[in-house]
C-alpha cells in the first residue's frame, strides 16, 4: 500500500511539472521588433529617457508656415527616429486622432530636435479639441506584426480662425 501512495505522489508531481513547463512554453511573448519592445523603443527615442512620462504625449502644439499649418511636439529625438526608419514608412508610422478622426502624418524636427507631427488647422473644430499621437512601428519580415502604442490625450481649444 505504502508504494502504491509514493507511486501517485510521483505520478502527480510529474504531472505538475509537466503542466508547468508547458504553461512556461506557451506563455505569451510580449511582441518585440528587433529584440525590443515597444517600452523599450520609446525609451531609446526619448529626448530625456529618465522622464517618466509618456513620450508621446504631446507637449505643445506649434504653428508654422502661416496660420493654418500646425503641428504636434513630441518628446522624441527627430535625429533617431530618423535613423531608425520611423519617418519614411519603412519600419513606423506616426498618426494623429483628432477628435476621433485619424490622419497619418509626417514627421519633422523641430528647432530643438524634437519631433513634430504636422497636420492642417482645418482639422480643429471651434471649440474643445481632443489630439491624441499613435505610433507603430512595423516588423520588416512581417511575421510577429507591429508594435503599437498610443499616447495621451491632449485637449486643445481652438477658434479655427487665423490670430
Amino acid at each position: 500500500m505504502e508504494s502504491r501512495k509514493k507511486f501517485v505522489i510521483f505520478i502527480i508531481g510529474i504531472a505538475l511539472t509537466a503542466c508547468g513547463a508547458a504553461y512556461l512554453l506557451l506563455q505569451p511573448k510580449e511582441r518585440t521588433i528587433e529584440n525590443r519592445t515597444m517600452a523599450q523603443w520609446l525609451r531609446i527615442l526619448n529626448t530625456d529617457p529618465n522622464n517618466s512620462k509618456n513620450p508621446l504625449r504631446i507637449v505643445r502644439i506649434v504653428q508654422y508656415d502661416g496660420p493654418e499649418a500646425c503641428a504636434a511636439e513630441l518628446p522624441l529625438s527627430y535625429d533617431l527616429i530618423r535613423q531608425q526608419g520611423f519617418c519614411d514608412g519603412r519600419k513606423g508610422k506616426f498618426h494623429l486622432v483628432i477628435n476621433g478622426g485619424s490622419i497619418w502624418t509626417d514627421c519633422w524636427r523641430g528647432t530643438n530636435g524634437n519631433c513634430l507631427l504636422p497636420f492642417g488647422k482645418s482639422e480643429l473644430n471651434a471649440a474643445t479639441n481632443q489630439i491624441q499621437v499613435d505610433f507603430l512601428i512595423f516588423n520588416p519580415s512581417n511575421i510577429d506584426g507591429w508594435l503599437h502604442a498610443e499616447g495621451p490625450i491632449a485637449e486643445l481649444i481652438s477658434s479655427n480662425s487665423p490670430p
